[in-house]
């Protein structure tokens, strides 16, 4: 490589991929995301998977439980535990919106 340009730039790259980010001591499971410089991968559009629990109608989180695929070990939900979750799931939001919301009851 005869470029002195190009070549600085690829020793500071190489300098810098062997430093340890600030983040990694934490040892988070989305550890790869925090190091992306905002820079240098910006973001082009957000598409959330999932709305917050607070924020589901009852069928939106029926098919969400419906459709979960289940770890190895862990079974299919049965239509009853899905019944379940969906009416704790709109009980939390009748909590917020109800009667004295944020009182414990």
């Amino acid at each position: 490589m005869t470029d002195q340009a190009e070549r600085d730039r690829l020793m500071t790259l190489a300098k810098e991929g062997k430093q340890q980010g600030w983040w990694q001591s934490y040892d988070l499971p989305y550890s790869n995301y925090v190091g992306w410089k905002p820079r240098r991968l910006p973001l082009a559009a957000f598409i959330p998977r999932l709305f917050p629990a607070l924020l589901q109608t009852a069928d939106y989180a029926r098919a969400i439980h419906e459709a979960a695929i289940p770890e190895i070990s862990t079974p299919a939900l049965t239509s009853v535990v899905v019944d379940q979750r969906v009416e704790a799931r709109i009980r939390r939001q009748d909590l917020l919106t109800k009667g004295k919301p944020l009182i414990s009851q």
